[in-house]
């Protein structure tokens, strides 16, 4: 799409660096030997591939877009929770949050529609911050509503919507939580 990268770097580096980290409970462990990696199974795969792809790998995640009737208020909502920079080159009907600081990482756009697709939405983002407690405070002070809570053996995540019903998780490693809830 066109203007989706103003604002920051296109520039692809000849050798991305990446990461990749499994989990098992919050501790450092193998994978599970058929290579599985449930959702929400107590699993967690982080992979961290900045604006690059793996060698022999042809996409890379650059944005992530919300369909939306009035995308404006709900853009300038998400940039205020993730301290991100608002710009618009489309007149309104196409707005991009682009990442703090150095602009590096998935910008997340958001477009104007006439009809959103009905239903929960099939795609939803997934955050992390130091304290979620408090960030599930500050998130629902500032207009998103809390869906629900959950646990499964060390980790603990909140569902929220932002204020036009997009649904977005925010979890953190718990020690504590032992249930599935």
């Amino acid at each position: 799409m066109t203007g989706a990268t103003a604002g920051r770097s296109t520039s692809r580096p000849t050798s991305p660096e990446a990461w990749v980290e499994v989990s098992r409970r919050g501790e450092g462990s193998d994978p599970p030997p058929d290579g599985s990696l449930p959702h929400g199974g107590g699993v967690v795969l982080r992979v961290s591939v900045p604006f690059a792809s793996l060698p022999g790998m042809t996409l890379s995640i650059g944005m992530v877009t919300v369909d939306s009737t009035d995308p404006r208020p709900l853009a300038q909502w998400w940039a205020r929770q993730t301290g991100g920079r608002l710009v618009d080159e489309a007149d309104g009907w196409f707005l991009e949050v682009v990442p703090a600081g150095d602009g590096q990482g998935p910008v997340l756009g958001f477009q104007k529609v006439d009809d959103p697709t009905p239903g929960k939405n099939k795609i939803h983002l997934d955050l992390s911050a130091p304290d979620r407690a408090a960030e599930v405070e500050r998130l629902v002070a500032d207009g998103a509503g809390l869906v629900a809570e959950h646990t499964i053996p060390g980790y603990r995540w909140s569902v929220l919507t932002d204020p036009q019903g997009n649904q977005f998780c925010l979890g953190e490693p718990d020690e504590t939580a032992t249930e599935i809830s």
